[in-house]
Parts: structure tokens; sequence; C-alpha cells
């Protein structure tokens, strides 16, 4: 028994010396890191601008299971925003070359965060790496909080179809540049509305306050009283020190021009029949507001057939003139109504059958929305059912039928053929075709009375 545990005992110690060795090996590099350099040029870079940097040792290293140590730097000073890991790098010699790109969401000085792994030296042996307090080489800071220049920035008002109903805000001059955002403030007063924020500093849009993004339209401010004012702010994160938003105020209380109203006759419109009439405002306006639009319509007789000419003519001053002249006139029927259909107007007029009428409408404006006025001149016309409809200057069913002043028509000046009095060449061509009419008759008496001499 004896010999046994001697024999274990020798094979024990022989396996310890061949261990021995192994251990022996397994010992620290005298190799360091000494610096982490920047090697981009001192200066700003943007998003999508490279950095590069060396991690410099003492002497040559290789990879250690095939990894390098990872480089942790960071922008700015913001706990939650501006770290970057960059875990790819090329060993040359004693040196690890990294590289950057700059990203969008990252922004202020740059600095050295960490630098953990391992690597070997040129033995094998592992090196014991321990990261420097900071880096050394260029100073480098990103995407700084920069905001548009003021002076480039120009505002107009664009009829968006040419029609004189829908109108957008042009905004040229702005920066656009990534992760910038913008927003339209509009009042009808000086007073600027106030700006809602979210917890992150986020500005909210709302009423008054619209993202300028896409095309925004002011029909709404337009259609209101008061003058058209607009100030734009602009935003972005701040990703250097907080990493909230923030904004700046780049327009300060603009005065935007207002468009000029629609012509005559082309403001507000209405059908009216004996059973119902339908009523459209053609001004730009709050499409939202519509139902709660009222118009106030004052009904008269036309009794001058020289303002019926001039505006069925298409003179300039036609309906001007008619406007004029319903403005000073004593109404014979007035009614107030919603902006839309309203039943049964004309049946409460009294009208009388081939008499003209002008009507003057007025959007009633309560201190809310900016004055519109419209004239238009009709025809009161009886139907085979016995109905009375107004028909107004430009339908075909419109005619000039005066009848006298005794039928409730015009002052009965008219042609004896119940013609329009027409203007321009036309009326040249009439007076030509009339002298030549009267040459002949006098050239045809003297001819007559030669011959009776004779």
């Amino acid at each position: 028994m004896k010999t046994k545990y001697k024999i274990i005992s020798i094979l024990m110690i022989l396996i310890a010396l061949l261990l021995l060795p192994t251990v022996s090996k397994a010992q620290a590099s005298s190799v360091t890191l000494t610096e982490i350099k920047v090697t981009t040029p001192a200066g700003t870079y943007n998003t999508g601008d490279t950095i590069t940097f060396e991690a410099i040792f003492s002497g040559n290293i290789q990879k250690y299971d095939d990894t390098v140590p990872y480089l942790n730097i960071k922008f700015g000073t913001s706990e939650n925003w501006g770290d970057a890991y960059i875990r790819e790098g090329v060993i040359s010699g004693n040196k690890i070359t990294y590289t950057y790109t700059v990203e969008s969401d990252v922004s202020g000085a740059l600095s050295l965060k960490g630098f953990s792994g391992l690597l070997k030296d040129a033995s094998g042996d592992t090196i014991n790496i321990t990261a420097p307090s900071a880096l050394t080489g260029n100073a480098i800071t990103v995407n700084p909080i920069t905001w548009t220049n003021k002076q480039n920035i120009n505002v107009s008002i664009v009829d968006k179809n040419g029609d004189g109903e829908s109108f957008d805000v042009n905004v040229t001059g702005l920066d656009n540049k990534d992760g910038h955002k913008y927003y339209a403030v509009f009042a009808n007063s000086e007073t600027m509305p106030t700006i809602n924020k979210r917890e992150n500093g986020k500005i909210e849009t709302g009423d008054d306050v619209l993202d300028l993004a896409g095309n925004v339209s002011i029909n709404k401010y337009i259609g209101k009283a008061g003058n058209i004012y607009m100030w734009i702010y602009e935003e972005q994160i701040d990703y250097a020190e907080t990493g909230k938003y923030v904004q700046e105020l780049i327009l300060e209380k603009k005065e935007l021009t207002r468009p000029a109203q629609r012509a005559l006759g082309q403001r507000i419109q209405m059908f009216l029949f004996d059973d119902y009439t339908s009523s459209y405002f053609w001004q730009p306006h709050d499409l939202n507001d519509e139902e709660n639009m009222m118009i106030k319509i004052s009904v008269g007789k036309v009794t001058k057939s020289s303002l019926i000419a001039d505006v069925v003519n298409r003179k300039s001053d036609g309906l001007s003139n008619l406007l004029a002249y319903a403005k000073t006139a004593t109404p014979e029927y007035t009614v107030t109504v919603p902006l839309g259909r309203s039943d049964e107007i004309v049946s409460k007029m009294p009208l009388i059958n081939d008499a003209y009428y002008y009507v003057y409408f007025q959007l009633v404006d309560n201190g809310i929305y900016y004055p519109v006025e419209d004239i238009d001149l009709y025809e009161a016309m009886k139907l085979s059912n016995g109905a009375l409809w107004l028909y107004d200057y430009t339908s075909s069913e419109f005619s000039y039928n005066d009848g006298g002043t005794e039928n409730g028509g015009g002052d009965g000046t008219v042609l004896p053929e119940q013609k329009i009095p027409q203007t321009g060449e036309e009326t040249l061509i009439i007076g030509l075709i009339l002298i030549v009419a009267v040459s002949t008759v006098v050239v045809v008496k003297k001819f007559r009375d030669y011959k009776d001499i004779k």
C-alpha cells in the first residue's frame, strides 16, 4: 500500500511540473496606452462629416480574440445625449486608428468618455489598458446650434388657385436644415397668441400656431376683422446641454398685406327663387365659420333705366353706381339670414312682374369678420305656375323689358324697340346708320322739290 501511495505522489508532482511553464507565461505585458489623439484638423463639423482618432501604445500591439477595444466619445454635456461608441479600428504597429461619422443627434464639444477592451503585445502577452483622462490633439465641435438669418426671410400671400378664393402664406429664406422646424403664428391684432409647449420644450400646434412644413392657408385671418400679423419660430433640439427643444423667434410681428377683395358682383351671390334661396360667399374665409355667418339683404326697386343699361352692358362703373344707388335708396324688403340656404325669402318680398330690383348684400361682421358688401341687379319674372323668381342680369332669362313706370319698371326712357342702349363700336355703327338714313331722306326730299319746280 505504501508503494501505491508513493507512485500517486510522484505522478502528481510530475503533473505540477508540466503545468508550471504554462502558468509562468500568463503574465501582464509591459506595453501601455500612452494617449488617444484627435487627428482631424481642429474646427466645427456637421452631420455626415468624419473625425479620426489614434490610440497610441508604447509598443506594437495585436488583436485579442480578433477584436479591438471600443472607443467611447461624448459631445456636449447633456446626460441623455451625446454618447457615441466606436467599435471598429485598424491596428498598425503601435496604433489603432478609429473613424467616426457625425450623426444628427449629437452636438457640442468633443470629449473622451471611455476606452475599454483587451489587446496583446507582440509577444502575445495581455496588455493591461488604463484609459487616459482626456483626449489629446485637436479641439472639435459638432452640429452647433445655429438659427436662420432673419435678414433672408421674405413673406408673401399667394392666391393658391388664382381665383381669389384661397390664399396661402409663402415664406422664403429659411435654412430648412435637418432637425430644424418652423412654426407660423398668426393674429388679427398686434398681440401674439400664447405659445404652448410640451414637457420636452416642443411647441404645440394650435388654432393660431401652424406648422410651416407645408402650405399654410390664411383664409381664416383674411376673413377676420383687423390687420393680419405673423410671427415665425424656429425650433431644434439642444443636444449639447439639455436634450430638450429650444426655439428662436426669427420673424417678429410682421404685418401682412391683405389681398384685395374680389370685384363687385363676385363677392356674395344669391339664387333667388320663390320656394328657396341659396347664398354663397366667395371671399376668402374660414370654412369652419361659414355656418355662423349672417348676411343682411336689402331689396329695392331700380327706377333709373340708365343704371340698368350700364350694368347689363358691363360698363366699368355700372355696379359701383348701382351700389351707391342702393345705399341711398329706401329698400322695400330687408332680412338677415344665415349664409347658405334660407327658405322662402322671395315669397315674402313685394315683387312686381317684369320690374327690376337691386339686391344689396352685407356680411354681418359682429366685430369679428372683415367688412364685405356686394350688389346685384335682378329682374322679377312670373312663371307659368304663378311663382315669382328673381333672375340676375347675367342670366339668359334676364331681358330689358321696361314697361314704363306705371308697371313698376324703370323711368320710361328706353328706346321704342325696348333694347338696351349700346356702347362702344355698336353705338358708333348705330349712329352711322341713323346719319345715313337721315341723309337719304333729305336727298330724296330735295330731289322731289327739284322735280316740282321744273
